[in-house]
């Protein structure tokens, strides 16, 4: 199963798409439509529940596992269930993957405990698959993420990783980690509609106002590029998003609600 940990953190990278101060504050011109699902060309899939406030409850997500007691290794599909719980300060998030006897593979079950800060976005997260870490996260006033961190509580306390973002014209320009730097560039004739609002994350703070087109990596002396493509629908929302590093290429498609 994917490393839970570090996934959260690569996620808190490219989830807070933002602008920091009141010149950049955006509100998003085109209604927000709830995605359904999303389709994998590799085969896996993620599909989305809400409830009334349009917040999420639950994701299914069809994933890739590896049974390494063989040779060659299998690779095999099974499922992920996430559920959210939410309370008045505070959300349960609880990953769920079953049992499989064929692959001899364990039930296991992550627990992502995340309080809210008085904008009603996430302050602080442990993960039990963690355990003894913390990570925080700091927003300016129109909850736009400006800062991440990872804390180990234990033995001592000490700050193991900081992300700091740095943005432009009401996008993410930038996110400066560990030695490595990320750099983003736009459509900037297309709005951002693969929001977090749009997957039912409203806590996960407000999101860049347009959508990504390229994203820089470096790292020492290496750089790696990736390229984004969209298909749009006859109302302008994606329906296709293509990644293209090199001469690979990959791609996503979603349905709406």
């Amino acid at each position: 199963m994917k490393n839970i940990y570090f996934l959260t953190i690569l996620i808190a990278i490219v989830a807070f798409l933002s602008g920091c101060n009141r010149s950049e504050y955006y509100a998003p011109t085109k209604p927000i439509r709830k995605i359904a699902s999303i389709i994998y060309e590799d085969g896996t899939s993620k599909s989305y529940e809400y409830n009334s406030n349009g917040d999420v409850t639950k994701i299914t997500a069809v994933q890739h596992f590896y049974y390494s007691q063989s040779t060659p290794y299998v690779n095999y599909f099974d499922t992920v269930f996430t559920t959210f719980t939410y309370k008045k300060d505070s959300i349960i998030e609880t990953e769920i993957c079953h049992a499989n006897a064929k692959y001899n593979r364990a039930e296991e079950i992550t627990y992502f405990r995340s309080g809210l800060n008085f904008q009603g976005y996430i302050s602080a997260q442990t993960i039990s698959s963690a355990i003894g870490d913390l990570l925080t996260y700091q927003y300016d006033n129109f909850g736009h993420c400006i800062k991440s961190s990872v804390l180990s509580l234990s033995p001592n306390a000490s700050v193991k990783y900081v992300y700091n973002y740095s943005f432009s014209n009401g996008n993410l320009s930038s996110v400066d980690y560990s030695n490595s730097l990320l750099k983003y560039e736009y459509y900037t004739d297309k709005d951002n509609t693969l929001s977090n609002e749009s997957f039912g994350s409203k806590f996960m703070g407000k999101d860049s106002k347009n959508l990504v087109k390229k994203e820089t990596i470096s790292q020492g002396s290496y750089t790696g590029i990736d390229n984004y493509e969209y298909e749009f629908d006859k109302d302008n929302y994606p329906i296709k998003k293509t990644t293209i590093y090199g001469n690979t290429k990959f791609s996503e498609t979603y349905t709406y609600k």
